[in-house]
């Protein structure tokens, strides 16, 4: 297997509420709303902050070997 360079695994992203929407369509208009709780921007601007901080090199993983087409 052939190592896998500059791989990163990013943390997934922590439980918040959910975010709702509606979509009503007619003839000549759509029409979008979405509720987005407070706690979702809160909680997306922790995540990035975290991500800005710096991180330890990844390990190197592997690939499957490539499989020549005939």
């Amino acid at each position: 297997m052939t190592p896998v360079a500059n791989s990163v695994r990013l943390p997934d992203f922590p439980s918040t509420p959910p975010i709702g929407w509606t979509v009503k369509a007619q003839e000549d208009q759509i029409k979008v709303d979405a509720i987005v709780p407070a706690e979702v921007f809160e909680t997306a601007a922790q995540y990035v902050t975290a991500l800005m901080r710096p991180m330890p090199a990844p390990e190197a993983t592997t690939a499957p070997e490539a499989v020549p087409i005939p």
